[in-house]
């Protein structure tokens, strides 16, 4: 993902903002690692080399969806993080209107690059509309409501 499209999971400054403007309980307890600590104290002086097993793993998108169907019961909503009619809104309709970006766009390339997908294919879900007009509808204010926004601001 491009960096200036989101934060990273372990940008402890990042939290604590939003957790300072937004959040109600205190952060004491929460567990987290700081910059010094992620890219100095432990890659450094302590010579630890970080590993994500997840990025040795052939992953093949068709493989995992059939297996967590068949084994798992699990349905498959349309789109990734779809699951979540605020983050279907959210990634698929308020990104890519208000910041001019489309998460599908990464996600995609992804499939491109490892094979599993054409361009012409990708360019094609690209260009697919996630809500039609009718199915838009009442989503910006289902969400608003459900995160005590005004809609006027969105």
């Amino acid at each position: 993902m491009p960096e200036n499209w989101g934060y990273q999971a372990m940008d402890y400054r990042h939290l604590r903002s939003v957790h300072n403007n937004f959040g109600e309980k205190k952060l004491k307890d929460y567990p987290h690692v700081n910059f010094f600590q992620r890219y100095i104290y432990y890659t450094v002086l302590k010579k630890m080399k970080i590993i994500n097993p997840l990025n040795y793993l052939d992953y093949r998108k068709d493989e995992v969806i059939a297996t967590m169907e068949r084994e798992l019961g699990w349905q498959y909503y349309g789109g990734k993080h779809y699951e979540s009619r605020f983050t279907k809104f959210f990634q698929s309709y308020y990104l890519p209107l208000k910041f001019n970006f489309d998460k599908r766009r990464a996600h995609l390339s992804s499939l491109i690059v490892s094979g599993q997908l054409s361009r012409v294919d990708a360019l094609d879900k690209m260009n697919e509309k996630v809500y039609s007009e009718n199915e838009i509808g009442n989503e910006p204010g289902v969400c608003c409501k459900k995160l005590d926004w005004s809609p006027q601001g969105v």
